[in-house]
Order: structure tokens, then sequence, then C-alpha cells
């Protein structure tokens, strides 16, 4: 099994990875983009979410054994036949990381690599700089309305507009309101276009 799987759940019904509003044939345009195999898991709300989530994780070397096979493939003998660790790119948020340690933690081990790290000397600086070295760009992909609309007014982005933490940070400087630099509060989302994507 390759070292590094990317999961990511999906509304059943739309193909539209739930709140971020993003869709699944764009999620593997992404993963071909970085050469790492994929794995949508189909969710719903509530206890289902968890469990489905199991259930994928578990799915995930029988799914690539059947690929490798169809593909022609050949494995190494040591080959991972099962999932060591799962890794979330969580920036903060304490109750998200318990629910995930307490739901996943006593199966897999659990890394959190970006946990707490500084956004404006740290995070996004380096989000920069891969943007610059891949060509990609960052475009929001879901924006709430009610957390960045300053002062009543209208919202400061659109979906499809292009992310520039720069501005966030100055709208932040100059308005009351105050928006994650990042969205982690649900502010807003964003979607990372590789060259070639459309």
């Amino acid at each position: 099994m390759p070292s590094v799987v990317l999961l990511t759940t999906i509304d059943p019904t739309t193909n539209v990875v739930p709140i971020q509003n993003i869709s699944s044939q764009t999620i593997a345009a992404q993963a071909e983009a970085l050469e790492l195999p994929l794995c949508l898991v189909a969710v719903g709300l509530g206890d289902e979410y968890a469990s489905a989530l199991r259930s994928g994780l578990h799915d995930i070397p029988k799914q690539l054994a059947r690929k490798q096979k169809s593909a022609n493939i050949r494995t190494q003998d040591n080959d991972v036949s099962t999932i060591s660790s799962l890794v979330f790119g969580d920036l903060h948020l304490d109750d998200i990381r318990a629910w995930r340690e307490q739901t996943f933690g006593m199966d897999y081990q659990l890394r959190f690599p970006i946990w707490k790290k500084d956004y404006v000397s740290e995070l996004l600086p380096s989000l920069e700089r891969l943007c610059i070295k891949t060509g990609a760009n960052i475009y929001f992909s879901n924006v709430d309305k009610e957390h960045i609309a300053f002062e009543g007014s209208e919202p400061l982005w659109q979906i499809g507009d292009m992310f520039d933490w720069k501005f966030v940070q100055e709208r932040n400087r100059v308005d009351s309101g105050q928006v994650d630099l990042m969205g982690e509060c649900g502010e807003f989302h964003t979607c990372v276009k590789f060259p070639g994507m459309d």
C-alpha cells in the first residue's frame, strides 16, 4: 500500500464535499495532480458519519489492492496492508480535535502537523511559497455570509474569488469583525487548483 492515501468525505446525493462545496471531480483532479491515491467516502450526518469513516478506512487497503491488480501493478512483499496513522489538517479547534481523538485514537496513531502553528509567521507564508512553486491558486469554495459581511454590508468575497489572506488580515484591521485568516471557524472554505485544473 502507498505510504500516503488521501481520504475525503462526500455527500452521496450530490457528490460534493459537505460544507466545503467542492465536487468529487475536483477532489479527484487534486489527487491526480499530487500523484496520490484517493478514497472517497460517502457519509451522512450524525452518528452515521463516524461509522461511514471507519468503514471507509477499513476498506482502503482492499480498494487499493483491487486498483493495483486491475492496473497490473506488482506490489512489494513488504507492502503494508493496514493503515497505521491518520493525519489531520486541523488548526486550533479543540472540540474537533477531541472528537477525532475519541473516535479514532484507539485504532490509529493520530497526527496533527499544523496544530496551533502561527498563521502569519509560519503557515500562510509557507502556503504562498508552495503556490508559487507549484503554480497552484486558491479560491473561495464556500462563504458564510453572516461571518464575513462587516457592518451589515455585502460579503467581502464570493465563491470563485481568489483567496488572499493579506486582504483578510487588512479587513480585520479596519473593520469591527474578526475573520479567521484561514476560515477555521467556518467563515469560508477554499479550494486549491493546480495547473491544468478547470
